[in-house]
């Protein structure tokens, strides 16, 4: 696996919390409230890896929704298009 930003040296607080370096957490989509798996490998590296979410998960309704799988660019480009058009002037009422 190749390194995408250099290895940065980072301080762990007597409470056992660090700091994730900006420029790491850019690269790599964390934010506040992501996410992150935590393992331990046998050669004692500690390897950390953000949660991917889909849009369900983010919305708590992949338990709720029972219909066919939603393609969301498409249904992000539909709503667009629809706003777009009930915004023109003169536009059939």
């Amino acid at each position: 696996m190749k390194n995408i930003l250099p290895a940065s040296k980072i301080i762990v607080s007597s409470r056992g919390q660090f700091v994730i370096p900006k420029e790491i957490r850019d690269a790599v989509g964390i934010h506040g409230g992501s996410e992150i798996l935590v393992r331990t490998r046998e050669d004692g590296v500690i390897e950390l890896k953000p949660v991917k979410k889909n849009v369900g998960d983010l919305f708590k309704v992949t338990q709720l929704w029972k219909g066919p799988a939603l393609d969301v660019d498409e249904a992000i480009a539909e709503a667009v298009e629809l706003a777009d058009l009930s915004t023109r002037p003169g536009r059939p009422s």
